[in-house]
């Protein structure tokens, strides 16, 4: 018998200060069988200076939605349950990232959108916090020539390189930091692994990777005061592949000018004005990169 999803939980977050670990905790439920739970740990390199986690609580419970897409879409439930309360506007957001960041998915596992749970919400006002921060900047670190491109523009700026690194470490980024040149955070993000078990009836497919690293940034740079979150999304990102279902399937939408757009009026109004995230390269196409 396929096993049917009920509810997908958000159970909450746990923060390890002194082991510089966060914890974050999920459970789908089912009708025909025990419940699936999993854990996922961010690991951090140096221990935060005076860092209070109410100042940050904001992006915790950002961060726990976004992580846990990529448990939900195991099973898609048509039910979601939080720890805590969203206000209409940030319901929206998330409603928005789930469906369009997990378009591709979607798509080829040949799934309606319409089947996607809906982020409830509450008639409540939530304000943002102020954060400390330097003068300074994070710079995303892919795998590729954009990440040295925009080394090369900021070379005049107090920037350091900032890396995920995801079960294990990335050789390809490393080389690229090495060849920039500059100091560097690698932050350690460890999926539950049972996730990589073969489970009856579970979809696979594609997440916004680069709305997670989004939200792992403005953590980093939350703990570490810095200023700027900044990465290199080129132009040609903007653009979707196909439409499906009403839809424009985007394999790059975390990485379009749209997410961007949200994400910033997201992290202004409802987690702090202190943090500014961008994409130095967005007017490029990637042939122009090539070529700087």
């Amino acid at each position: 018998m396929k096993h049917k999803a009920k509810i997908f939980h958000f159970v909450g977050y746990e923060f390890d200060v002194n082991a510089r670990k966060i914890f974050f905790k999920y459970r789908i439920e089912f009708y025909n069988q025990h419940s699936l739970n999993f854990t996922e740990t961010i690991i951090f390199p140096n221990h935060p200076k005076k860092l209070k986690e109410e100042s940050i609580q904001k992006i915790l419970e950002s961060l726990l939605i976004v992580l846990g897409i990529s448990y939900y879409k195991l099973y898609c439930p048509p039910r979601v349950t939080m720890p805590f309360r969203l206000s209409r506007e940030q319901a929206d957001f998330w409603n928005t990232v789930y469906r369009k960041g997990l378009g591709e998915f979607l798509y080829r596992n040949k799934l309606d959108p319409k089947r996607l749970a809906k982020f409830s919400y509450s008639n409540i006002k939530i304000y943002p916090d102020r954060i400390k921060t330097q003068d300074r900047a994070l710079l995303g670190i892919g795998g590729g020539k954009d990440s040295i491109v925009a080394a090369e523009l900021l070379k005049d700026f107090d920037i350091v390189s900032f890396l995920v690194e995801t079960q294990k470490q990335d050789l390809i980024s490393d080389s690229v930091i090495d060849k920039i040149g500059r100091p560097s955070l690698k932050i350690r993000r460890v999926l539950d692994l049972k996730i990589f078990e073969k489970h009856d009836g579970a979809y696979n497919g594609h997440i916004p990777i680069s709305a997670i690293f989004a939200f792992l940034g403005l953590l980093t740079a939350a703990i570490y005061e810095y200023k700027y979150v900044i990465v290199a999304n080129e132009h040609s990102s903007n653009f979707g592949n196909l439409q499906y279902k009403g839809e424009i399937i985007n394999h790059q939408w975390s990485k379009s000018v749209e997410f961007e757009s949200l994400f910033q009026e997201y992290t202004r109004k409802f987690i702090t004005p202190d943090i500014v995230y961008f994409s130095l390269l967005r007017q490029f196409y990637e042939i122009r990169i090539a070529r700087m």
